[in-house]
């Protein structure tokens, strides 16, 4: 198994399922500890999913105690997209129905999340929060979504064109 594992669950491939085993890939992240990996899956033929997790402990001066994740049994749920946590294995299952928005840059299609902290577990006498980011883009065919177009006038912008000149930009 990889370090951060990625495949498509349910019954007619809706999910996708990302896996990993945070002990084995905890590292020092350079102001704190945590897991910080990518993974690609295909879609369909010429795109492909970029599925990036990052799950970070959230302690002052990089102590001792977040140098490992001993993880605990516990369920969360990020934005739509549910987090299990079974001692050091974690899964997130990101469902395709979730709410994709464009990036700023290329306008890919993405879908990111943060817990800050998503969740806490007791370490020895102490409480450590981890945050957790997630990052799923979909990487395809350029122009995949339609940007606004805006036309200024009456000092705000008309998102499409004027209404009463019936002209639309695409």
């Amino acid at each position: 198994m990889d370090l951060l594992d990625c495949r498509y669950a349910g019954g007619q491939k809706e999910i996708i399922q990302l896996s990993t085993d945070l002990q084995t890939g905890w590292e020092d992240l350079g102001k704190n500890w945590g897991f910080d990996k990518t993974v690609k899956l295909p879609y369909l033929s010429e795109s492909y999913f970029r599925c990036r997790l990052r799950v970070a402990a959230l302690v002052p001066d990089k102590r001792e105690s977040a140098r490992i994740f001993s993880g605990d049994e516990l369920s969360c749920v990020l934005g739509q997209n549910s987090v299990l946590v079974n001692g050091p294995k974690m899964e997130v299952n990101i469902p395709l129905s979730n709410t994709w928005r464009p990036t700023r840059d290329s306008g890919n299609p993405i879908v990111y999340e943060i817990g800050d902290p998503l969740f806490s577990l007791t370490v020895v006498d102490e409480t450590i929060g981890y945050r957790v980011q997630l990052w799923v883009v979909l990487h395809g065919p350029r122009n995949m979504f339609v940007r606004d177009q805006y036309e200024w006038g009456d000092g705000f912008a008309w998102i499409g064109g004027r209404p009463e000149s019936n002209r639309r930009k695409f």
